[in-house]
């Protein structure tokens, strides 16, 4: 299981490494993330006023996929800075 975690792992972090490289694209993925969890609150919020209970769960799920991206987004950010200080 520990094997087949750090492949999967190990193959995000060469896709991303290769889609995501600057910073410039990292910093506007940020702002697309953003952006993304603002339209999701909105859309939340008008799903519970309209009693649209099923697209609100959808969004409750699609808000914290995009909370958990964001944070790694971070992380990398910080990470790359670091080393860019220490270098």
């Amino acid at each position: 299981m520990l094997i087949q975690n750090s492949f999967y792992n190990s193959v995000i972090q060469s896709l991303s490494n290769s889609i995501i490289s600057t910073v410039g694209k990292k910093f506007a993925l940020n702002i697309f993330y953003n952006l993304a969890i603002i339209l999701s609150v909105f859309g939340l919020v008008w799903c519970y006023n309209n009693h649209k209970y099923l697209p609100a769960g959808f969004l409750v799920g699609t808000t914290a996929c995009l909370f958990y991206f964001k944070y790694q987004l971070t992380k990398d950010i910080r990470k790359s800075f670091k080393e860019k200080d220490q270098k």
